[in-house]
């Protein structure tokens, strides 16, 4: 007799994944206190060179942090990757001061439309900020 063939089952769908929605007019600009990721645990800042990249989307014009990390207290290792007034800024406190280093010219990133933004920490100190 002629074997029966094994039916072979029908893959699962992937669900569609959902597509945080931010928005900055006056209303949530990330997720809300409660939802915020907490890493208590997490390391100092990374030894440099490193990059983030991100896409941010905003109209708002109040300074809105895009990553940090540090200490609670704001004092040793925090650094914070942001916009101030739709410009790109980023800055880290070594213990004893904050340094920062803003776009120049200025950018303005605040017109609701999505932006690919950047900071590169290079070795020897050097911040370079970009965006797309």
């Amino acid at each position: 007799p002629t074997p029966t063939p094994t039916p072979t089952p029908s893959p699962t769908p992937n669900p569609t994944p959902q597509v945080p929605q931010y928005c900055s007019s006056g209303g949530t600009s990330g997720p809300t206190f409660s939802e915020v990721l907490d890493f208590s645990a997490a390391g100092p800042p990374p030894q440099a060179p490193f990059a983030i990249t991100v896409r941010i989307r905003t109209s708002s014009q109040s300074t809105q942090e895009i990553v940090g990390w540090g200490a609670g207290d704001q004092r040793a290792n925090c650094v914070e990757f942001r916009l101030r007034a739709g410009n790109l800024e980023y800055g880290e406190h070594d213990g004893f001061h904050w340094r920062s280093v803003s776009a120049s010219p200025a950018l303005s990133l605040t017109d609701g439309s999505w932006h690919a933004v950047a900071v590169i920490r290079l070795a020897h100190g050097a911040v370079r900020l970009y965006s797309a």
